[in-house]
C-alpha cells in the first residue's frame, strides 16, 4: 500500500536533485507563508543509499517526538517527518500552548 502524504513536498533548493521540502499551509511562518516542517535527502552510506530526515520543530518538546532519523525511501522519509509533526502539534493542543520551532 502506498503512504499517502497530508503535507506539500518540493524540492529545497531549484538546483536540489536528492533534496526536499515539506510545507503545511496552516501553520504560517513570520510573513504568513506556509511554513517549513522538515526536510529529506539522499545519503550514501556504507550499507548503501538511505534517506536522511529532521524535523525543523520541536520548541520546548523535542524529546517526546521523532526529530530526525534514516528510511528507506523518500516516501517513508516525507511519512515520518508529517507523523512526527501531527503528534507534536497535538501536543502543543493539548497543552494549550502556541506551536514552537
Amino acid at each position: 500500500m502506498e503512504i499517502e502524504l497530508k503535507y506539500r513536498w518540493r524540492k529545497s533548493r531549484p538546483d536540489a536533485v536528492d533534496d526536499f521540502a515539506g510545507f503545511d499551509p496552516s501553520t504560517p511562518d513570520h510573513v504568513g507563508a506556509p511554513s517549513a516542517i522538515g526536510r529529506f535527502y539522499k545519503l550514501r552510506t556504507p550499507d548503501g543509499e538511505r534517506w536522511a530526515w529532521y524535523m525543523q520543530w520541536g520548541g520546548n518538546y523535542r524529546e517526546r517526538v521523532n526529530t530526525a532519523g534514516l528510511s528507506d525511501t523518500p516516501r517513508e522519509a516525507a511519512h515520518e517527518i508529517e507523523r512526527n509533526f501531527d503528534k507534536l502539534k497535538q501536543l502543543y493542543i493539548e497543552l494549550g500552548e502556541p506551536l514552537q520551532r
